[in-house]
């Protein structure tokens, strides 16, 4: 072969190489912005049971991740968004003795607002025990758990009605049982972890339903949209938005971790806020 041909190939190989270079820097960059870049979704609904805007944030699937020391990143964008109530839809950490940083932001919110949570999928795995650890731990870091339960919460002049479903009880009977309990002339809010349940959630008497799960559908792929979520399988419906029907709307939250063995691509964590007029 020629030398003037070696050189050819020499540069060719090296193009290759840096094509390549540059791709795998493409990806695991696209990856590390979307597993650690903290964005924020805002939504607005309407309804003539409140007086005056009421601000819910949704802090989902946290899997005990953590943004910044002592969740300083989490804990500023969460307070900068001047809450209400701050809720939290599930998935929270995988172990109570895995849970520190999910205790540490509940502890950095919730003397500016009230925070509550229900649990999701991931902590039914847990033992008996220690699903009763990890709800204790909330409460004592400033957490009101719901399971299968409702609280009423007064803001702003108006009572807002916020019910809390297990994760096992998403398609049962059970919200239609808490709707029936409530003051219907309050604001229903619900926390239910899982977003495929949708048409039982807006069959009930509620007026916002709050899920998580789906992670976005890990990528989003232009064009194509969302690929995988948990229960939904190949390209997903339910994953991230709004879905009124019936005078229900849910809202589904991205959520704040990453679960799968992949990065999360074109698809950052998200914090939800949600005003209500």
């Amino acid at each position: 072969m020629k030398e003037k041909d070696k050189k050819k190939m020499s540069s060719k190989k090296k193009k290759l190489l840096m094509g390549a270079a540059a791709a795998i820097a493409v990806i695991f960059g696209a990856g590390f912005i979307g597993d650690n870049c903290l964005t924020v979704s805002k939504y607005e609904l309407t309804s003539d049971k409140v007086s005056e805007k009421i601000r819910i944030v949704n802090v989902s699937d946290l899997h005990n991740k953590r943004f910044g020391k002592e969740q300083s990143r989490l804990t500023e964008t969460v307070l900068s968004l001047e809450p209400d109530i701050i809720v939290m839809t599930g998935d929270i950490a995988e172990h109570p003795s895995l849970a520190k940083n999910a205790y540490t932001f509940i502890k950095n919110v919730s003397d500016t607002a009230p925070v509550y949570y229900s649990p999701g999928n991931h902590e039914h795995r847990l033992s008996s025990e220690n699903f009763n650890r990890l709800m204790d731990g909330i409460t004592e870091a400033g957490g009101t758990v719901l399971t299968d339960e409702y609280a009423v919460e007064q803001v702003k002049g108006n009572h807002i009605n916020i019910i809390g479903l297990d994760d096992i009880s998403l398609n049962n009977e059970t919200l239609k049982e808490l709707c029936a309990q409530v003051d219907h002339d309050n604001y229903t809010a619900v926390l239910a972890h899982e977003p495929q349940y949708i048409e039982n959630y807006q069959a009930q008497d509620c007026e916002l339903v709050m899920s998580g799960h789906a992670h976005g559908g890990q990528i989003i792929l232009p064009f194509i949209g969302p690929v995988f979520a948990p229960d939904q399988l190949f390209f997903p419906k339910y994953t991230e938005g709004v879905h009124t029907a019936n005078g229900t709307s849910l809202v589904i939250s991205r959520g704040l971790a990453n679960n799968a063995p992949c990065p999360r691509f074109f698809n950052p964590p998200e914090i939800v806020v949600i005003d209500i007029e």
